[in-house]
Protein backbone atom coordinates (compact mmCIF):
# COMPACT_ATOMS: atom_id res chain seq x y z
CA UNK A 1 0.00 0.00 0.00
CA UNK A 2 1.41 3.32 -1.22
CA UNK A 3 3.19 5.57 1.53
CA UNK A 4 2.57 3.21 4.77
CA UNK A 5 4.86 4.46 7.52
CA UNK A 6 7.67 2.06 8.51
CA UNK A 7 6.59 2.01 12.05
CA UNK A 8 3.41 1.17 11.19
CA UNK A 9 4.02 -1.73 9.19
CA UNK A 10 5.82 -3.12 11.89
CA UNK A 11 3.10 -2.47 14.41
CA UNK A 12 0.47 -3.63 12.16
CA UNK A 13 2.91 -7.16 12.00
CA UNK A 14 2.52 -7.21 16.25
CA UNK A 15 -1.45 -6.83 16.29
CA UNK A 16 -1.56 -9.45 13.35
CA UNK A 17 0.54 -12.07 14.56
CA UNK A 18 -1.08 -11.85 18.13
CA UNK A 19 -4.89 -12.38 16.74
CA UNK A 20 -3.45 -15.06 13.88
CA UNK A 21 -2.02 -16.81 17.13
CA UNK A 22 -5.32 -16.48 19.24
CA UNK A 23 -7.69 -17.76 16.50
CA UNK A 24 -5.83 -19.15 13.69
CA UNK A 25 -8.98 -20.91 12.63
CA UNK A 26 -11.06 -18.17 12.30
CA UNK A 27 -8.19 -16.12 10.35
CA UNK A 28 -8.05 -18.97 7.55
CA UNK A 29 -12.17 -19.30 7.64
CA UNK A 30 -11.96 -15.56 6.68
CA UNK A 31 -9.85 -16.33 3.89
CA UNK A 32 -9.18 -12.91 3.23
CA UNK A 33 -5.81 -11.52 4.12
CA UNK A 34 -7.55 -7.72 4.60
CA UNK A 35 -10.32 -8.70 6.47
CA UNK A 36 -7.87 -10.81 8.93
CA UNK A 37 -6.66 -7.60 10.20
CA UNK A 38 -9.15 -6.32 11.57
CA UNK A 39 -11.14 -3.21 11.52
CA UNK A 40 -8.59 -1.32 14.04
CA UNK A 41 -5.69 -2.40 12.08
CA UNK A 42 -7.18 -1.62 8.71
CA UNK A 43 -8.05 1.93 10.21
CA UNK A 44 -4.02 2.63 11.70
CA UNK A 45 -3.14 1.94 8.20
CA UNK A 46 -5.13 4.45 6.58
CA UNK A 47 -4.11 7.11 8.84
CA UNK A 48 -0.76 6.65 8.05
CA UNK A 49 -1.36 7.50 4.29
CA UNK A 50 -1.61 10.93 2.51
CA UNK A 51 -4.98 12.64 1.93
CA UNK A 52 -4.97 11.56 -1.48
CA UNK A 53 -4.99 7.78 -0.90
CA UNK A 54 -7.23 8.34 1.88
CA UNK A 55 -9.70 9.28 -0.99
CA UNK A 56 -8.66 6.47 -2.92
CA UNK A 57 -8.91 3.41 -0.51
CA UNK A 58 -12.77 4.73 0.50
CA UNK A 59 -13.71 4.20 -3.08
CA UNK A 60 -12.20 0.61 -2.91
CA UNK A 61 -15.13 -1.29 -1.65
CA UNK A 62 -18.04 -0.92 0.37
CA UNK A 63 -15.84 -2.70 3.53
CA UNK A 64 -13.47 0.24 3.12
CA UNK A 65 -15.57 3.08 2.48
CA UNK A 66 -17.57 2.20 5.63
CA UNK A 67 -14.25 2.22 7.43
CA UNK A 68 -12.98 5.08 5.92
CA UNK A 69 -16.53 7.28 6.43
CA UNK A 70 -16.80 6.09 9.85
CA UNK A 71 -13.69 7.77 11.54
CA UNK A 72 -13.75 12.15 11.13
CA UNK A 73 -10.27 12.28 12.19
CA UNK A 74 -9.24 9.93 8.94
CA UNK A 75 -10.16 13.24 7.60
CA UNK A 76 -8.86 16.00 8.98
CA UNK A 77 -5.79 16.79 7.34
CA UNK A 78 -8.86 17.96 4.66
CA UNK A 79 -9.12 20.90 6.95
CA UNK A 80 -5.30 21.56 5.42
CA UNK A 81 -5.90 20.73 1.95
CA UNK A 82 -6.07 23.23 -1.02
CA UNK A 83 -8.18 20.60 -3.01
CA UNK A 84 -10.79 23.23 -3.65
CA UNK A 85 -13.25 21.22 -5.54
CA UNK A 86 -13.43 18.98 -2.52
CA UNK A 87 -13.24 20.85 0.46
CA UNK A 88 -16.59 20.78 1.53
CA UNK A 89 -17.26 16.95 0.92
CA UNK A 90 -14.03 16.31 3.07
CA UNK A 91 -15.33 19.01 5.56
CA UNK A 92 -18.16 16.93 6.23
CA UNK A 93 -16.63 13.95 6.77
CA UNK A 94 -15.33 15.08 9.98
CA UNK A 95 -18.18 15.99 11.42
CA UNK A 96 -18.87 16.06 14.56
CA UNK A 97 -15.47 15.83 16.02
CA UNK A 98 -13.76 18.83 17.55
CA UNK A 99 -11.28 20.27 14.70
CA UNK A 100 -8.18 22.10 13.66
CA UNK A 101 -8.12 24.36 10.49
CA UNK A 102 -5.41 25.79 8.30
CA UNK A 103 -6.49 28.12 5.70
CA UNK A 104 -4.91 29.97 2.70
CA UNK A 105 -8.15 32.46 1.30
CA UNK A 106 -5.71 33.60 -1.37
CA UNK A 107 -7.59 33.82 -4.44
CA UNK A 108 -5.99 31.50 -6.49
CA UNK A 109 -4.45 29.24 -3.93
CA UNK A 110 -7.18 28.92 -1.66
CA UNK A 111 -10.73 27.01 -1.49
CA UNK A 112 -12.85 29.41 -2.60
CA UNK A 113 -15.67 27.83 -0.35
CA UNK A 114 -13.39 27.57 2.39
CA UNK A 115 -15.20 30.55 4.35
CA UNK A 116 -18.59 28.89 3.88
CA UNK A 117 -17.22 25.49 5.47
CA UNK A 118 -15.73 27.54 8.34
CA UNK A 119 -18.79 29.85 8.99
CA UNK A 120 -20.92 26.64 9.47
CA UNK A 121 -18.70 25.21 11.39
CA UNK A 122 -17.20 27.58 13.83
CA UNK A 123 -18.63 26.23 16.79
CA UNK A 124 -16.45 22.93 16.67
CA UNK A 125 -12.97 24.87 15.41
CA UNK A 126 -10.54 24.72 18.31
CA UNK A 127 -7.21 26.06 16.22
CA UNK A 128 -7.44 27.57 13.73
CA UNK A 129 -5.09 29.23 10.79
CA UNK A 130 -5.69 32.27 8.16
CA UNK A 131 -3.62 32.95 5.76
CA UNK A 132 -3.76 35.10 2.71
CA UNK A 133 -0.59 34.63 0.66
CA UNK A 134 -1.82 36.66 -1.82
CA UNK A 135 -3.65 40.41 -1.91
CA UNK A 136 -7.10 39.89 -0.45
CA UNK A 137 -9.64 42.99 -1.06
CA UNK A 138 -11.89 44.33 1.39
CA UNK A 139 -14.85 42.19 0.34
CA UNK A 140 -12.88 39.43 0.08
CA UNK A 141 -11.57 39.72 3.61
CA UNK A 142 -14.64 40.37 5.13
CA UNK A 143 -16.27 37.31 5.99
CA UNK A 144 -13.35 36.19 7.91
CA UNK A 145 -14.07 38.67 10.40
CA UNK A 146 -17.67 38.02 10.31
CA UNK A 147 -17.03 34.81 10.82
CA UNK A 148 -15.13 35.58 13.64
CA UNK A 149 -17.86 37.72 15.12
CA UNK A 150 -19.98 34.37 15.63
CA UNK A 151 -20.99 33.18 18.92
CA UNK A 152 -18.53 30.06 19.14
CA UNK A 153 -16.76 28.73 22.62
CA UNK A 154 -14.33 25.63 20.84
CA UNK A 155 -11.96 28.12 19.53
CA UNK A 156 -8.56 28.48 21.66
CA UNK A 157 -5.89 29.33 19.31
CA UNK A 158 -6.11 31.82 16.57
CA UNK A 159 -3.56 32.80 13.81
CA UNK A 160 -4.05 35.01 11.57
CA UNK A 161 -1.25 36.10 8.96
CA UNK A 162 -2.84 39.34 6.61
CA UNK A 163 -1.89 40.01 3.04
CA UNK A 164 1.88 39.68 2.44
CA UNK A 165 2.08 42.51 -0.24
CA UNK A 166 1.13 46.14 0.16
CA UNK A 167 1.35 48.29 3.67
CA UNK A 168 -2.34 47.50 4.49
CA UNK A 169 -2.89 46.25 7.27
CA UNK A 170 -6.51 45.20 8.43
CA UNK A 171 -8.47 45.46 11.37
CA UNK A 172 -9.75 42.55 13.59
CA UNK A 173 -12.93 43.82 14.58
CA UNK A 174 -13.33 43.83 18.83
CA UNK A 175 -16.76 42.18 18.39
CA UNK A 176 -14.71 39.11 17.98
CA UNK A 177 -13.52 39.12 21.56
CA UNK A 178 -16.18 39.96 23.62
CA UNK A 179 -18.18 37.52 25.26
CA UNK A 180 -20.61 35.37 22.65
CA UNK A 181 -17.45 36.31 19.94
CA UNK A 182 -15.72 33.08 18.42
CA UNK A 183 -12.23 34.58 20.01
CA UNK A 184 -14.09 35.56 23.36
CA UNK A 185 -12.14 32.25 25.36
CA UNK A 186 -8.93 32.18 23.36
CA UNK A 187 -5.44 30.98 24.64
CA UNK A 188 -3.06 31.84 22.11
CA UNK A 189 -3.50 34.73 19.49
CA UNK A 190 -1.35 35.30 16.37
CA UNK A 191 -1.75 38.14 14.48
CA UNK A 192 0.64 39.14 11.35
CA UNK A 193 0.07 42.23 9.37
CA UNK A 194 -3.50 42.20 11.27
CA UNK A 195 -4.23 44.72 14.12
CA UNK A 196 -6.28 45.26 16.84
CA UNK A 197 -8.39 48.80 18.14
CA UNK A 198 -8.28 48.28 21.12
CA UNK A 199 -6.26 46.26 23.30
CA UNK A 200 -8.53 46.83 26.50
CA UNK A 201 -11.19 43.74 24.88
CA UNK A 202 -8.88 40.99 24.03
CA UNK A 203 -9.92 37.72 26.71
CA UNK A 204 -9.07 37.54 29.96
CA UNK A 205 -7.77 33.82 29.30
CA UNK A 206 -5.31 34.18 26.85
CA UNK A 207 -1.91 33.26 27.69
CA UNK A 208 0.50 33.48 24.78
CA UNK A 209 -0.08 36.87 22.14
CA UNK A 210 2.41 37.28 19.30
CA UNK A 211 1.57 40.90 17.67
CA UNK A 212 3.67 41.51 14.29
CA UNK A 213 2.04 45.02 13.95
CA UNK A 214 3.97 48.27 16.11
CA UNK A 215 2.30 48.79 19.21
CA UNK A 216 2.45 51.97 21.38
CA UNK A 217 4.04 51.92 25.45
CA UNK A 218 -0.07 52.41 26.20
CA UNK A 219 -1.32 49.98 24.17
CA UNK A 220 1.32 47.54 26.14
CA UNK A 221 0.37 48.20 29.70
CA UNK A 222 -3.56 48.37 28.67
CA UNK A 223 -2.91 44.93 27.17
CA UNK A 224 -0.42 43.57 30.77
CA UNK A 225 -4.02 44.88 32.66
CA UNK A 226 -6.36 43.52 30.50
CA UNK A 227 -4.48 40.16 30.03
CA UNK A 228 -3.25 39.51 33.73
CA UNK A 229 -2.67 35.69 33.08
CA UNK A 230 -0.75 36.05 29.95
CA UNK A 231 2.75 34.55 30.41
CA UNK A 232 4.09 34.50 26.62
CA UNK A 233 4.33 38.14 24.91
CA UNK A 234 5.88 38.23 21.52
CA UNK A 235 5.68 42.40 20.63
CA UNK A 236 7.04 45.03 18.12
CA UNK A 237 7.60 47.99 20.21
CA UNK A 238 7.23 51.46 18.96
CA UNK A 239 7.86 54.63 20.73
CA UNK A 240 9.83 57.85 20.77
CA UNK A 241 10.76 58.39 24.26
CA UNK A 242 9.21 57.12 27.69
CA UNK A 243 6.06 59.23 28.34
CA UNK A 244 6.44 61.81 30.62
CA UNK A 245 3.40 60.82 32.26
CA UNK A 246 4.14 57.69 33.39
CA UNK A 247 1.01 54.85 33.06
CA UNK A 248 -0.82 52.85 35.90
CA UNK A 249 1.97 50.14 36.02
CA UNK A 250 -0.38 46.56 35.32
CA UNK A 251 -0.60 44.03 38.09
CA UNK A 252 2.54 41.91 38.88
CA UNK A 253 3.52 40.33 35.57
CA UNK A 254 3.02 36.64 35.31
CA UNK A 255 4.91 36.21 32.23
CA UNK A 256 7.13 33.75 31.41
CA UNK A 257 8.28 34.92 28.00
CA UNK A 258 8.95 37.90 26.90
CA UNK A 259 10.16 38.49 23.21
CA UNK A 260 10.99 42.15 22.07
CA UNK A 261 11.24 43.65 18.48
CA UNK A 262 11.76 47.42 19.10
CA UNK A 263 12.02 49.21 16.12
CA UNK A 264 16.35 50.43 16.00
CA UNK A 265 16.22 53.73 16.72
CA UNK A 266 13.68 53.20 19.58
CA UNK A 267 15.80 50.92 21.74
CA UNK A 268 17.47 53.53 23.62
CA UNK A 269 14.06 54.56 25.11
CA UNK A 270 12.94 50.58 25.92
CA UNK A 271 15.30 50.04 29.45
CA UNK A 272 12.81 52.40 30.89
CA UNK A 273 9.93 50.52 29.68
CA UNK A 274 11.44 47.58 31.25
CA UNK A 275 12.47 49.09 34.52
CA UNK A 276 9.17 50.19 35.61
CA UNK A 277 7.53 47.13 34.70
CA UNK A 278 9.95 45.33 36.77
CA UNK A 279 10.54 42.99 34.09
CA UNK A 280 13.67 41.67 34.97
CA UNK A 281 12.86 40.89 37.96
CA UNK A 282 9.47 39.03 37.15
CA UNK A 283 10.07 37.41 33.74
CA UNK A 284 11.89 34.27 33.38
CA UNK A 285 12.84 34.16 29.81
CA UNK A 286 13.72 37.93 28.07
CA UNK A 287 14.60 37.90 24.07
CA UNK A 288 15.75 41.14 22.80
CA UNK A 289 15.97 41.51 18.32
CA UNK A 290 17.11 44.64 16.61
CA UNK A 291 18.64 46.53 19.35
CA UNK A 292 22.23 46.77 17.54
CA UNK A 293 21.96 50.19 17.08
CA UNK A 294 21.86 50.52 20.95
CA UNK A 295 22.02 47.22 22.34
CA UNK A 296 20.07 46.93 25.45
CA UNK A 297 22.84 44.98 27.34
CA UNK A 298 21.06 46.20 30.58
CA UNK A 299 18.86 42.65 31.00
CA UNK A 300 22.06 41.30 31.55
CA UNK A 301 22.45 43.88 34.64
CA UNK A 302 23.27 41.65 37.95
CA UNK A 303 22.90 38.42 36.05
CA UNK A 304 24.78 35.62 37.72
CA UNK A 305 25.30 33.56 34.83
CA UNK A 306 26.28 29.84 34.68
CA UNK A 307 25.85 29.12 30.70
CA UNK A 308 26.85 31.57 27.82
CA UNK A 309 26.30 30.81 24.44
CA UNK A 310 27.82 32.70 21.98
CA UNK A 311 27.39 32.30 18.18
CA UNK A 312 27.47 34.73 14.86
CA UNK A 313 24.93 37.32 14.42
CA UNK A 314 23.90 38.36 10.60
CA UNK A 315 24.09 42.17 11.45
CA UNK A 316 27.23 44.10 10.21
CA UNK A 317 27.33 46.72 13.40
CA UNK A 318 27.75 44.22 15.92
CA UNK A 319 29.80 40.87 16.23
CA UNK A 320 27.28 38.43 18.56
CA UNK A 321 24.39 37.32 19.65
CA UNK A 322 24.54 35.93 22.73
CA UNK A 323 22.33 33.89 25.14
CA UNK A 324 23.13 33.25 28.96
CA UNK A 325 20.99 31.40 31.63
CA UNK A 326 21.92 31.42 35.17
CA UNK A 327 21.22 28.65 38.25
CA UNK A 328 17.35 28.74 38.35
CA UNK A 329 17.36 28.26 34.36
CA UNK A 330 15.99 31.93 34.09
CA UNK A 331 17.04 32.89 30.32
CA UNK A 332 18.54 36.72 28.82
CA UNK A 333 18.85 36.68 25.04
CA UNK A 334 20.42 39.43 23.09
CA UNK A 335 20.36 39.62 19.11
CA UNK A 336 23.14 41.93 17.65
CA UNK A 337 24.93 42.18 21.15
CA UNK A 338 28.29 44.14 21.75
CA UNK A 339 30.92 41.83 22.92
CA UNK A 340 33.18 44.87 23.85
CA UNK A 341 30.80 45.76 26.50
CA UNK A 342 30.01 42.39 27.35
CA UNK A 343 33.79 41.73 28.77
CA UNK A 344 33.84 45.07 30.09
CA UNK A 345 31.20 46.02 31.52
CA UNK A 346 29.23 43.08 32.77
CA UNK A 347 32.10 41.22 35.13
CA UNK A 348 29.59 38.78 37.07
CA UNK A 349 28.72 37.40 33.66
CA UNK A 350 32.14 35.79 33.76
CA UNK A 351 32.84 35.44 37.69
CA UNK A 352 30.04 32.31 38.17
CA UNK A 353 30.24 31.06 34.38
CA UNK A 354 30.48 26.78 34.14
CA UNK A 355 29.78 26.39 30.60
CA UNK A 356 30.71 28.14 27.78
CA UNK A 357 29.26 27.58 23.92
CA UNK A 358 30.97 29.78 21.39
CA UNK A 359 31.85 28.68 17.41
CA UNK A 360 34.55 26.97 16.62
CA UNK A 361 36.16 29.37 14.07
CA UNK A 362 37.37 32.97 13.87
CA UNK A 363 34.64 35.63 14.39
CA UNK A 364 35.58 38.83 12.63
CA UNK A 365 37.03 41.16 14.89
CA UNK A 366 35.90 38.71 17.85
CA UNK A 367 38.18 39.58 20.91
CA UNK A 368 38.83 36.83 23.61
CA UNK A 369 36.82 36.40 26.59
CA UNK A 370 37.60 37.71 29.79
CA UNK A 371 39.30 35.27 32.33
CA UNK A 372 36.81 32.83 33.62
CA UNK A 373 37.50 31.58 36.70
CA UNK A 374 34.97 28.50 37.48
CA UNK A 375 34.18 27.68 33.92
CA UNK A 376 34.49 23.78 33.82
CA UNK A 377 32.95 22.70 29.94
CA UNK A 378 34.36 24.46 27.40
CA UNK A 379 32.20 23.66 23.93
CA UNK A 380 33.10 24.79 20.67
CA UNK A 381 30.41 24.10 17.59
CA UNK A 382 30.93 23.93 13.23
CA UNK A 383 27.80 24.99 11.42
CA UNK A 384 26.40 21.73 9.51
CA UNK A 385 26.39 23.92 6.57
CA UNK A 386 29.73 24.89 6.49
CA UNK A 387 31.45 24.89 3.00
CA UNK A 388 35.35 23.71 4.25
CA UNK A 389 34.49 20.32 5.74
CA UNK A 390 37.97 20.00 7.42
CA UNK A 391 39.37 21.82 10.50
CA UNK A 392 42.67 22.43 10.13
CA UNK A 393 42.79 25.15 12.99
CA UNK A 394 41.05 26.05 15.67
CA UNK A 395 40.42 29.76 16.32
CA UNK A 396 37.51 30.66 18.49
CA UNK A 397 38.73 34.81 18.60
CA UNK A 398 40.64 36.95 17.04
CA UNK A 399 43.40 37.73 19.98
CA UNK A 400 46.13 36.22 21.06
CA UNK A 401 46.68 33.42 17.58
CA UNK A 402 49.36 35.33 16.38
CA UNK A 403 52.07 32.90 15.00
CA UNK A 404 49.31 30.40 15.29
CA UNK A 405 50.29 30.76 19.18
CA UNK A 406 47.34 31.54 21.26
CA UNK A 407 47.64 33.28 23.68
CA UNK A 408 47.00 31.80 27.28
CA UNK A 409 43.42 32.21 28.42
CA UNK A 410 42.81 31.98 32.20
CA UNK A 411 40.31 29.36 32.46
CA UNK A 412 41.72 26.91 35.82
CA UNK A 413 38.81 25.40 36.64
CA UNK A 414 38.35 23.76 32.61
CA UNK A 415 38.40 20.11 32.44
CA UNK A 416 36.55 19.15 29.21
CA UNK A 417 36.35 20.59 25.97
CA UNK A 418 33.97 19.11 23.52
CA UNK A 419 33.10 19.70 19.62
CA UNK A 420 29.62 19.25 18.04
CA UNK A 421 27.85 20.34 15.11
CA UNK A 422 25.08 23.06 15.25
CA UNK A 423 22.36 23.48 13.51
CA UNK A 424 19.72 26.44 12.88
CA UNK A 425 16.00 25.77 12.94
CA UNK A 426 13.81 23.19 10.57
CA UNK A 427 17.51 22.71 9.06
CA UNK A 428 18.17 19.05 7.83
CA UNK A 429 21.72 19.77 6.90
CA UNK A 430 22.59 17.09 9.65
CA UNK A 431 20.86 14.70 8.19
CA UNK A 432 22.63 11.40 7.52
CA UNK A 433 23.96 11.10 4.56
CA UNK A 434 26.02 14.05 4.42
CA UNK A 435 29.53 14.21 4.70
CA UNK A 436 31.00 14.48 7.89
CA UNK A 437 33.38 17.43 9.24
CA UNK A 438 36.88 16.53 9.49
CA UNK A 439 38.91 17.79 12.32
CA UNK A 440 43.01 17.59 12.59
CA UNK A 441 44.48 15.62 15.76
CA UNK A 442 46.61 18.86 15.44
CA UNK A 443 44.09 21.20 15.66
CA UNK A 444 43.09 19.78 18.68
CA UNK A 445 46.35 19.03 20.13
CA UNK A 446 47.20 22.96 19.59
CA UNK A 447 44.14 23.94 20.87
CA UNK A 448 44.50 22.16 24.50
CA UNK A 449 47.75 22.29 25.26
CA UNK A 450 48.86 25.61 23.97
CA UNK A 451 45.91 27.99 24.40
CA UNK A 452 44.12 26.47 27.27
CA UNK A 453 47.61 25.43 28.90
CA UNK A 454 46.18 27.98 31.93
CA UNK A 455 43.28 25.11 32.47
CA UNK A 456 43.68 21.43 33.48
CA UNK A 457 41.71 19.39 30.51
CA UNK A 458 41.49 16.20 31.38
CA UNK A 459 39.12 15.16 28.85
CA UNK A 460 38.13 15.98 24.67
CA UNK A 461 34.74 15.13 23.68
CA UNK A 462 33.76 14.70 20.07
CA UNK A 463 29.40 14.54 20.50
CA UNK A 464 27.59 13.42 17.63
CA UNK A 465 27.84 11.16 14.57
CA UNK A 466 28.96 14.36 12.03
CA UNK A 467 32.02 15.01 13.17
CA UNK A 468 34.59 12.84 12.28
CA UNK A 469 39.23 13.18 13.91
CA UNK A 470 42.06 12.77 11.33
CA UNK A 471 45.35 11.72 12.80
CA UNK A 472 47.97 14.66 12.13
CA UNK A 473 51.62 14.74 13.20
CA UNK A 474 50.84 15.24 16.29
CA UNK A 475 51.96 11.81 17.82
CA UNK A 476 54.84 12.85 19.18
CA UNK A 477 53.56 15.67 21.58
CA UNK A 478 52.79 14.63 25.13
CA UNK A 479 48.83 14.49 25.39
CA UNK A 480 47.50 15.22 29.35
CA UNK A 481 43.83 14.68 28.00
CA UNK A 482 41.79 11.80 26.40
CA UNK A 483 40.23 11.86 23.82
CA UNK A 484 36.33 10.55 23.58
CA UNK A 485 33.49 9.79 20.91
CA UNK A 486 30.04 9.92 21.98
CA UNK A 487 28.05 9.18 18.76
CA UNK A 488 24.69 9.49 20.23
CA UNK A 489 22.55 12.13 18.57
CA UNK A 490 23.54 15.65 19.69
CA UNK A 491 23.71 19.56 18.05
CA UNK A 492 24.04 22.77 19.39
CA UNK A 493 20.48 24.99 18.05
CA UNK A 494 21.27 27.97 16.74
CA UNK A 495 18.92 30.83 16.29
CA UNK A 496 18.00 33.88 13.92
CA UNK A 497 19.27 37.41 14.60
CA UNK A 498 16.54 38.64 12.56
CA UNK A 499 12.88 39.30 14.32
CA UNK A 500 10.48 36.76 12.54
CA UNK A 501 7.92 34.70 15.08
CA UNK A 502 8.75 31.26 14.91
CA UNK A 503 6.47 29.77 17.67
CA UNK A 504 7.36 29.53 21.37
CA UNK A 505 9.75 26.44 20.28
CA UNK A 506 12.56 24.93 23.04
CA UNK A 507 15.21 25.79 20.06
CA UNK A 508 13.71 29.48 20.07
CA UNK A 509 13.21 29.97 24.13
CA UNK A 510 15.07 27.62 25.53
Amino acid sequence: MPNVDLCVLKEVAVISTERRNLSQDAQLAAGARVVALGDDVTLLIFHSLRLSDRITVSHVCAFWRALALGDPLLWTPALHSRRSSAFPLLWSRTAPVAIEVNLDIAPVKGPRNALTCLSHDISRITKLTITASAYISVPEWTPVFETLCQPARALTHLRIEGQSSGLEYWTIPSAAFLDGGAASRLQELVLHRVTISDFSVLPTTLRSLTYEPDISVPEVYALLRQCSRLQCLWVNISLDAFPDHQPTPPPPLQLQRLILCPDEFDAEFLQPVLDHLRVLECVHAIDLFNTYKYPLHGILRDFDAQEMTIQRTSKLEVDCDVTVIDSMTRFRRIRAANSYTLYHEFPMLWERLTTLTICGHLFTAFERPPSVPRLELLRLFYPCDREERTVEDIYPWQSGWEGHTMDRWYCPSLRTVEFALATWPDDDSGRSGVEPIVLLSTAITNLVVDGLSRGSVRTVIVRGDGLRVQSGDDEHRSQSFSLLFDTNPFSVSLFYTDPFFRGYSPEEMY
